[in-house]
């Protein structure tokens, strides 16, 4: 956790403009307790996108927050298709593994060729 002025000087953000950031509801901090705003990892990584996209929105906030969500949205889908890709993987495994005979299975199918034959 990191203090709005720790934050301000990692990122070289000015402080005002981080508060201005949270006023649009463009950051949360991780929390706001009694004594000032403290943010965590996934703040910092917000914050650089938040200033990548002021250059290029400039001070458009509601556009930036509208981007900013969009980008959340995919984000939480792409990891809902890897998690996906992965059940599905999984899935095809067992059912491969199931369907798969084994050495010994084909041997007593043999066996009992051999003994219909006899």
């Amino acid at each position: 956790m990191y203090t709005i002025d720790a934050t301000s000087r990692l990122v070289d953000i000015p402080r005002r403009t981080i508060l201005v950031y949270c006023k649009h509801h463009l950051l949360s901090p991780a929390t706001n307790a009694d004594h000032g705003y403290y943010f965590d990892g996934d703040a910092i990584r917000a914050l650089r996108r938040i200033d990548a996209l002021r250059a290029v929105c400039g001070d458009d906030f509601a556009g930036m927050k509208i981007i900013l969500d969009l980008t959340a949205a995919l984000e939480r889908l792409r990891s809902d298709i890897r998690l996906l890709s992965r059940a599905k993987d999984f899935t095809l495994a067992k059912k491969s593994a199931r369907d798969t005979p084994t050495i010994s299975s084909r041997r007593d199918k043999r066996d009992v060729q051999l003994s219909q034959e006899a």
